[in-house]
């Protein structure tokens, strides 16, 4: 556990320098508009109204997650990204009230095909069994570019 939480301090190190130093993430096909034309959780479909949803990535290492429902837009992730290769992004998420960053990242795997983006990948969660102990959620989602940067 000591070891997780020094990692995140130095991935959240590393965000915070990139961002107070202006530098730009690596300028590729990722950067623009996305939007969710598929995606399962744990190998299950999302339902329909989860998958009505657009995630946008900016030159300034910065993120944003739109969801449409049925009483309007709302936000429900938005944070900083890191691209340490072209198949890699490290993701920081910030509160979506304060904007303060959470105390840990999120390592998942992309790909790109021309303006189709495969993303997938785990993250952890409190265990609704246990909030004492986290537990790994498996995204698989396919997302289309609507937008360029």
């Amino acid at each position: 556990m000591k070891n997780q939480k020094i990692t995140s301090a130095i991935i959240i190190l590393m965000s915070v320098i990139l961002l107070s130093a202006g530098v730009p993430a690596k300028k590729q096909k990722l950067h623009g508009v996305w939007r969710m034309v598929s995606g399962k959780t744990n190998g299950i479909e999302n339902p329909p109204i989860s998958v009505d949803r657009t995630w946008e990535f900016k030159a300034d290492n910065t993120f944003e997650g739109k969801i449409f429902l049925p009483d309007g837009v709302r936000t429900y992730n938005k944070g900083v990204f890191m691209l340490p290769d072209d198949t890699t992004m490290v993701t920081v998420h910030s509160d979506i009230l304060s904007g303060k960053l959470y105390p840990f990242s999120y390592k998942y795997n992309y790909h790109i095909n021309n303006d189709t983006l495969h993303f997938y990948g785990f993250y952890l969660s409190q265990s609704k069994d246990n909030p004492r102990l986290l537990a790994p959620t498996y995204l698989d989602e396919i997302w289309v570019k609507v937008l360029p940067e």
